[in-house]
């Protein structure tokens, strides 16, 4: 009988099977993890932390540049009023006759009338029911129905990235005698001034404007009243008693600011007590709350001022958006102008016939 022994594979093919096998053959092979380290998780962190920032920072800009455009198209509606003002009465808006006096709607719009160009806007704007507020009453009904107007916001002469005109702002009565009105409890402000140049005028008992009607009418005090006599050191298009007209400017429309946002402190644009350049409403006459300058102030150039928490400027052009100050030109274009602005480029553009408007605009943001 023939007999051989298996080869040894063959054995162990019949004894183990090939499952066997393939796990001997496999047995220094190392599995693959399924773990992360902790620096790897750190690495995700950050740059989770850094996509978020940057899509905050980017969400941030874009309404910001939203709150920008805002801002001009109302400075352009502004624009378009007040050519629709001039185009019906050869004149800009009235300057009013001070802080002490509200718009009277039975006064006429040339220098009778004793409210601002903001008072003096409103029908040109779409606002002639706040306008007319008191027209045909006399005497004490007349003082009293007044506040009522006082108390109206108006959108278009608020910033859309400060306030809102829907929610009327606590007034601090003052201790002055209001000459034509008793004011509300409310009242509507403004974050835009007239620009009335480049010369502040250091009389301030001036722009509280005359006692009476009777002395505003009296054609002598146009010469010779403090209230008027101001008329001739200001150089911009909307000041005390001001009626400017269109070949008054002669550096021309488009290179003379005629309206532009005013500096506020953020910490006061609600606040019942403020400063003086923010404690008034939209429609009493020229004022610090409706006008404001370029030119220096007790020795200090008016350039645009950044809004500023607890800093207090009432004189001075100021915004709350970072690219710079907004600014109406007199031909209906808006600029945004840098807040590092020349001081002389800026002071030629406030001033309507100095005759050297610049051809070159350094500091300018577009």
């Amino acid at each position: 009988m023939n007999s051989f022994r298996q080869p040894q594979e063959n054995h162990l093919n019949s004894h183990y099977g090939p499952e066997c096998r393939q796990g001997q053959r496999s047995k220094g092979t190392q599995h693959p993890r399924f773990g992360v380290t902790f620096l790897e998780i750190l690495i995700a962190l950050l740059a989770i932390s850094l996509l978020a920032q940057l899509a905050v920072v980017a969400l941030q800009s874009s309404r910001e540049r939203t709150r920008l455009l805002s801002c001009h198209d109302q400075l352009r509606h502004i624009g378009r009023a007040i050519q629709l003002h001039d185009d019906s009465l050869q004149h800009f808006p009235h300057g009013g006759w001070g802080f002490l006096w509200l718009g009277d709607p039975d006064r006429g719009k040339g220098r009778e009338q004793p409210g601002g160009w903001t008072y003096n806007l409103l029908p040109y704007a779409g606002y002639e029911k706040i306008h007319d507020i008191g027209s045909g009453l006399n005497g004490e009904e007349k003082i009293k129905v007044g506040g009522e107007m006082t108390a109206h916001g108006v959108p278009l002469f608020e910033c859309p990235g400060r306030r809102n005109a829907a929610e009327p702002i606590a007034y601090n009565h003052r201790t002055q005698r209001y000459r034509n009105y008793y004011p509300s409890d409310f009242v509507g402000k403004g974050d835009y001034a007239g620009c009335a140049g480049d010369h502040y005028p250091e009389d301030a008992e001036a722009n509280w404007g005359p006692r009476t009607y009777e002395i505003a009418d009296a054609e002598e005090n146009w010469e010779t009243a403090p209230f008027w006599i101001i008329r001739a050191t200001q150089t911009g298009v909307f000041y005390q008693a001001s009626l400017t007209r269109s070949k008054d400017v002669v550096d021309g429309l488009g290179k003379t600011f005629f309206v532009g946002e005013k500096y506020l402190d953020p910490l006061r644009y609600r606040a019942m007590v403020t400063t003086f350049g923010d404690n008034q409403h939209l429609y009493i006459g020229a004022d610090s709350d409706t006008v404001r300058w370029t030119g220096h102030f007790r020795g200090h150039p008016l350039l645009p001022i950044a809004d500023r928490e607890g800093f207090q400027h009432d004189e001075s052009f100021g915004s709350n958006h970072p690219a710079g100050c907004n600014f109406l030109l007199g031909d209906g274009s808006v600029e945004t102008v840098a807040y590092d602005v020349d001081p002389v480029v800026f002071m030629m553009r406030s001033n309507r016939k100095d005759s050297s408007a610049a051809a070159e605009e350094p500091g300018y943001v577009d």
